[in-house]
């Protein structure tokens, strides 16, 4: 019933992404991409929402991965202005695979050049995406710091618990989780 709301603007969020260029390129698409370091590396993979593409002048394409949240527009702009979630930079780092062969080798598209979340929850009966800013600043510091951490755990250092003790505390899964035994 809520997604049955939501569709006539949807439909229009999406016919002006249409009128500005935009066409839809790929949707539910693997990606990876393996960091390398001194002495170790990793693979990240995740699992993308959809990459638009749009012709550039100069014949190249411009790519951006939109990720759907059901949450409102307004929300999603307050999540993207304080960096705390990663997401969407995170799925930068990462080249989607476009076909892999019988020999199990893969073809990878290009990198995105951009990201947005795409709110399916209505506000004053609209919906719309909203644009990361300085993305490519984003991508380029979260990079570093999985490289720094990766490398720090690498070397010994302990992995640091997140959250706030006095929720922590009343927490069910406290004997679970890192919280308390590895501060």
């Amino acid at each position: 019933l809520r997604w049955a709301k939501v569709i006539p603007a949807y439909v229009e969020w999406a016919n002006q992404r249409e009128r500005d260029g935009w066409q839809y390129a790929l949707g539910e698409v693997w990606a990876e991409h393996t960091m390398q370091w001194d002495n170790g590396h990793i693979l990240l993979r995740g699992r993308l929402d959809r990459i638009d593409e749009r012709a550039l002048d100069n014949g190249d394409y411009e790519r951006v991965v939109l990720d759907y949240k059901t949450k409102k527009k307004g929300a999603l702009s307050s999540r993207l202005k304080t960096h705390e979630d990663h997401q969407l930079a995170f799925y930068g780092l990462l080249r989607p695979v476009a076909e892999v062969d019988d020999a199990g080798n893969k073809q990878y598209i290009d990198a995105v050049d951009g990201a947005a979340y795409v709110a399916l929850e209505l506000e004053r009966n609209k919906t719309g995406d909203c644009e990361a800013q300085e993305y490519g600043k984003w991508k380029h510091d979260l990079e570093e710091l999985i490289v720094d951490s990766m490398q720090a755990i690498q070397q010994g250092s302990p992995l640091p618990a997140h959250g706030v003790e006095s929720v922590c505390q009343f927490c069910d899964m406290r004997g679970l989780c890192r919280k308390g035994a590895w501060q």
